[in-house]
């Protein structure tokens, strides 16, 4: 299924002869190793590049990958880190906005991203002097793919770490290089050339094309603010951008199938990250995201509980009477939040009628996770049970005493949420109804809630993951680094900024058509309550701004965006304190003395060890570290 081998050729043996040193009596290659003649050949030139591409996989740990599920989208608020607080407890640190420059997650992610670009460098370099035989044309695509990929690490750095090292292919190893110099001018530089100079069409699905280049390079004008140019290449792209197969980019008609293995490389699929499982080792699956399953028995994976999202973002899915969002913030309201078991381990019984008791032949109301079941009680032994009391006899996953019809109703919300967010007594892929608090590790640390996306299904076992290692969470899904559904949005906020409304309105709306057209069933019949509908207009640009950046906060949602957004908008400190104090409100421990602090949170520091390495006073740290 994935048409790029994800094996490559180690960096060490890669780079031994081009960076070797001058004198001679050194320069005595080790046994097995490949040399220039070799590396310059077009197979050889081949593995080298591969092993940049490779590095979107980490590779070097949990944290170091391209997805950016924990940088991303907990630093972000979508999620919580999850699991327990012993759990990969260096990290507890990074949530809480107070990384220390010795952490090593941290540098793990400063690390991986440098391999990856020491590796573009290192296919640039050889290219420079490629083996006669290599056809020109063949010159060009992979100088093109070098510097994309390039271009790709150096975005990575500059949105996490801000101003970094700059080395190109010709670096002089003997000479220290400084973080003065500001990184966009080298990115947008990568990005150009890799648009003019790559094919619209690819032989392989998963490699960059001329169309994901001029994406990206809309994304890095984006960030700096440069609206007209990003409209330009977005409007180009939504018009007549193809995938590397050569299919015209559009959504995926159901949102959930955006995130099987199966579909991958779909109409929206601008670049993704190739993940394959069953080649003989895992780490050509997703090794970052494994940690990320429900935690317990029968769940898929099996372990280990991390990446839960956020009560925050649950909430945000909610919608009002006329099918939109709470845009004004009171999302969170106790009058409009989610109803969870949060705290309650069986069923919890609400109506508005206090006091009631359960008997025989009584009709009620059961709210789980949102969702309304009209329940007849058949039997009931012992006596009554009061309303507002835990039913410990009626476990979700043995509802023997009960029969089960639905009920339109309660709490409407939109239906990209049960294609993100595992929640209780809702299906959970084809794994059945996600039980609760049964796959959750701790739920007073960090909640009631499973992420979904990215997760294998039942049906898929040892097709869509690899079995071969302690955990069958390694799966075969694909990240995507940019879709299409990104463009639409980034496209619209371009449009904001620049004044065009209507055009706005038109790209959000598609995003909106797609979600309200996908709507989760359970057996013949919605799952919730779903309601959602487009916007008919926008009053004013602060209006319209606001409709854009919360749809991409649902539409995006655990998916290594949202920190990134929200730094770029200049919002961060006062959403994030925002978020922090209503986490701290439900869970225990996690955010306790939390807080984001201005002109320092935005960025993690750089590692003290890399200062160390440069010497003193040739790498600034970040303020505030």
């Amino acid at each position: 299924m994935k048409l790029i081998k994800i094996t490559f050729f180690s960096l060490l043996l890669a780079m031994l002869t081009i960076m070797a040193c001058s004198d001679d009596f050194l320069d005595v290659a080790p046994t097995g190793s490949l040399g220039d003649i070799e590396l310059s050949s077009k197979d050889g030139l081949e593995g080298v590049l591969t092993s940049s591409y490779s590095m979107l996989l980490g590779r070097s740990g949990f944290y170091s990958d391209a997805s950016n599920w924990f940088w991303g989208s907990v630093l972000g608020g979508d999620a919580n880190k999850g699991t327990n607080a012993g759990d990969q407890s260096q990290v507890n640190e990074i949530q809480a906005y107070n990384a220390q420059t010795t952490n090593e997650s941290v540098q793990q992610k400063y690390r991986a991203l440098y391999e990856g670009i020491a590796r573009a460098n290192a296919a640039l370099k050889l290219l420079q002097n490629p083996d006669p035989t290599v056809p020109p044309a063949i010159i060009t695509r992979f100088t093109a793919e070098a510097r994309f990929l390039r271009g790709h690490y150096y975005f990575e750095l500059k949105k996490i770490f801000n101003n970094t090292p700059y080395v190109d292919e010709d670096w002089d190893r003997e000479v220290l290089v400084s973080n003065a110099a500001d990184l966009w001018p080298f990115i947008e530089a990568d990005f150009q050339f890799a648009k003019d100079n790559l094919p619209a069409e690819q032989a392989d699905a998963g490699r960059a094309n001329s169309w994901a280049a001029a994406s990206y390079l809309g994304k890095a004008y984006l960030f700096q603010g440069k609206y007209a140019e990003a409209k330009v290449l977005f409007d180009d792209i939504i018009a007549n951008g193809v995938t590397a197969s050569g299919d015209a980019y559009d959504l995926v008609p159901n949102y959930a199938n955006v995130f099987r293995a199966t579909n991958d490389n779909n109409e929206e699929s601008i670049f993704s990250v190739q993940a394959a499982a069953n080649t003989g080792s895992v780490n050509n699956a997703n090794p970052a995201m494994v940690l990320n399953f429900p935690h317990g028995a029968g769940a898929p994976g099996g372990c280990c509980g991390f990446n839960q999202p956020s009560m925050d973002l649950v909430n945000s899915f909610r919608t009002d009477v006329s099918g939109l969002p709470f845009l004004d913030g009171t999302y969170n309201d106790a009058a409009n939040k989610m109803v969870s078991d949060l705290g309650t381990g069986a069923y919890t019984v609400w109506t508005d009628t206090i006091g009631y008791h359960l008997n025989e032949g009584v009709n009620v109301d059961i709210v789980v996770s949102g969702r309304k079941i009209s329940r007849h009680y058949k039997s009931l032994t012992g006596g009554s049970a009061e309303i507002g009391t835990n039913l410990a006899n009626d476990p979700l996953t043995s509802p023997t005493d009960w029969e089960l019809t639905w009920e339109e109703g309660l709490q409407s919300v939109d239906p990209r949420l049960d294609h993100s967010v595992g929640r209780r007594g809702i299906p959970y892929l084809d794994w059945g109804d996600h039980p609760g608090v049964n796959w959750i590790r701790d739920q007073p640390y960090a909640g009631p809630y499973a992420p979904k996306k990215f997760i294998y299904y039942k049906a898929g076992n040892g097709v869509e993951n690899d079995l071969s290692s302690w955990t069958p969470g390694y799966t075969t899904v694909n990240y995507n680094v940019i879709r299409f559904a990104d463009v639409l949005l980034m496209a619209a906020e371009a449009d904001i900024e620049l004044g065009n409304l209507g055009t706005a309105l038109v790209h959000i709306n598609r995003v909106r058509t797609r979600a309200a057209n996908s709507l989760l069933q359970d057996g013949t019949v919605d799952a919730a309550n779903y309601v959602i509908n487009n916007y008919t207009a926008f009053a004013s640009q602060d209006e319209a701004r606001t409709a854009l950046r919360f749809e991409r906060k649902l539409e995006l949602s655990g998916e290594g965006h949202r920190f990134y957004d929200l730094v770029r908008w200049g919002i961060a400190a006062n959403t994030l304190n925002a978020y922090l104090a209503h986490e701290d409100a439900y869970l225990k421990s996690p955010f306790a003395g939390a807080s984001f602090t201005a002109g320092t949170n935005e960025y993690l520091p750089i590692p003290q060890s890399e200062i160390d390495l440069q010497g003193s006073g040739t790498i600034t740290q970040n303020p505030g570290y």
